[in-house]
C-alpha cells in the first residue's frame, strides 16, 4: 500500500467523521435494543471491513505498478491523482462482480431465502469474498421463521397470478385466508399484484398501475426472490401507462437487485437505452 495514498484517505475519513457523531450513532443504538446487539453490530461492521480489505488488495497492487511506471520522482499531488482515476474504474468492476454473484445466486436459494453454501463458495472463489460472503451473513443474523401457513399461501396466489380467468372474488377469498392465518399485512404485495394483473387483463390500465405500484413499493423488502417478475412487470405496466420517472426508478431497482430487465439485459441503463426500452414496452402486450 503507497504511504502518500492512503494515509491520505484515512486521515480525510478520520477528520471527517467527529467524535460526537460516533457516540451520536452508537448511543440511540444502545439504548433501544442493548450493549449485546452494539458489540454484534461493531463484530459484523469489522467483519465486513476484513473482506472489503481483501477487495482493495487488487486496488493498491494496481496502484504501486502504475506508480512505479510514472517513475520515482512524482510528486504527492500526482500520487494522489493517481489514485482518483483509478477508482472509478475499480468500483464499477466490484460493482458488476456484485451484480453476477447476485444473478448467479438468485437461481440457488431455497425458498426460505437461504444461499446455496456451494454457490457461496463459488462466487467467492470467481468474485471474491466480499460480494460471497455479505449477503450469507445477512441472511444468517437476521433470518427469521415464515409465519406458519404463509408459504402455502403464497404458492396458492403465484398460481392464480397464471389462471386466465383470474377474477376479483378470487383474490378477495384468498385475502380472507391470509387474514385468517393473520398474515395478510405481510403479503399486501402479493394481492395487490393479482389485482393489478386481473385489471390489466380487463384493460383497466390505470387501475392496473395503481395495484402495480402498491405491490411493488410493498415488496421491495418484504418479498425476497418472489419480487424478481413482479419488477419486470411493474416496469412494463409503468411504460404502458406512459408513467417515466416510475419506470426509471423500476429500471434503477431491478439492476441493484442483479435482475435482467427484458430489452435492456446486458445494456447499460443509459437515458437512450432506458428510452429505446420504454417505448418498446410502452407498445407491446405484457406476458
Amino acid at each position: 500500500m503507497n504511504d502518500v495514498f492512503w494515509p491520505w484517505i484515512t486521515s480525510t475519513l478520520v477528520a471527517t467523521i467527529p467524535p460526537k457523531w460516533v457516540s451520536g450513532f452508537s448511543e440511540p443504538l444502545q439504548e433501544a435494543y442493548g450493549q449485546a446487539f452494539l458489540d454484534e453490530l461493531c463484530e459484523q461492521i469489522r467483519g465486513y471491513a476484513t473482506w472489503m480489505n481483501e477487495e482493495l488488495d487488487d486496488f493498491y497492487r494496481e496502484y504501486e505498478d502504475q506508480l512505479g511506471q510514472i517513475g520515482p520522482d512524482q510528486d504527492k499531488d500526482a500520487q494522489v491523482l493517481l489514485g482518483l482515476k483509478m477508482a472509478p474504474h475499480f468500483w464499477a468492476f466490484f460493482e458488476h462482480k456484485r451484480q453476477s454473484a447476485t444473478e448467479i445466486l438468485r437461481h440457488h436459494t431455497s425458498p426460505a431465502g437461504e444461499p446455496d453454501p456451494l454457490i457461496v463458495k463459488w462466487n467467492e472463489g470467481r468474485y471474491g469474498i466480499y460480494v460471497a460472503q455479505v449477503p450469507l451473513d445477512t441472511v444468517s443474523r437476521w433470518r427469521q421463521p415464515p409465519p406458519v401457513g404463509i408459504v402455502p399461501l403464497i404458492e396458492r396466489g403465484l398460481l392464480m397470478r397464471k389462471d386466465p380467468e383470474l377474477s376479483p372474488a378470487a383474490i378477495d377469498a384468498l385475502e380472507a385466508d391470509m387474514s385468517q392465518a393473520e398474515v395478510a399485512d405481510r403479503l399486501t404485495w402479493l394481492l395487490h399484484w393479482l389485482r393489478g394483473v386481473a385489471c390489466y387483463r380487463a384493460e383497466d390500465y390505470a387501475s392496473a398501475a395503481t395495484h402495480y405500484q402498491r405491490a411493488f413499493d410493498a415488496a421491495k423488502y418484504t418479498a425476497g426472490e418472489y419480487q424478481y417478475l413482479l419488477v419486470n412487470q411493474y416496469i412494463e405496466v409503468m411504460a404502458k401507462t406512459r408513467q417515466w420517472r416510475q419506470f426509471k426508478k423500476g429500471v434503477l431497482w431491478a439492476c441493484y437487485l442483479g435482475v435482467s430487465v427484458r430489452w435492456l439485459r446486458e445494456d447499460k441503463p443509459t437515458t437512450d437505452n432506458l428510452k429505446r426500452v420504454y417505448e418498446l414496452m410502452g407498445m407491446k402486450q405484457m406476458n
